[in-house]
């Protein structure tokens, strides 16, 4: 198995196909949301298990939400957020 730096496949991804950079950015929220969980997974040496159970959720959820596979009820990214150290604040766009 070879391992790719997502980062950087993200950028070739998006070069290539601007279509999916488009499709990307509309669920900018979920993805900047994954892509931080990832992260922190990652910083703290943690495995999906070790990390879904502090979450008090099952592996399987939260493996399905890293590969985006599930649209999450707002309780379960509620329970991430603050996790995290996140908050939400809703702003209206600008017109």
């Amino acid at each position: 198995m070879k391992y790719v730096n997502y980062d950087e496949y993200k950028k070739k991804v998006f070069k290539e196909q601007p279509e999916i950079k488009e499709m990307y950015e509309a669920l900018s929220f979920k993805y900047q949301l994954i892509n931080a969980l990832i992260d922190y997974r990652k910083k703290h040496n943690l495995t999906q298990t070790e990390l879904a159970k502090r979450l008090g959720i099952k592996q399987q959820a939260l493996s399905r939400f890293e590969r985006g596979k599930i649209n999450p009820r707002i309780d379960f990214i509620e329970r991430i957020l603050d996790f995290l150290g996140y908050t939400v604040v809703l702003k209206k766009k600008d017109t």
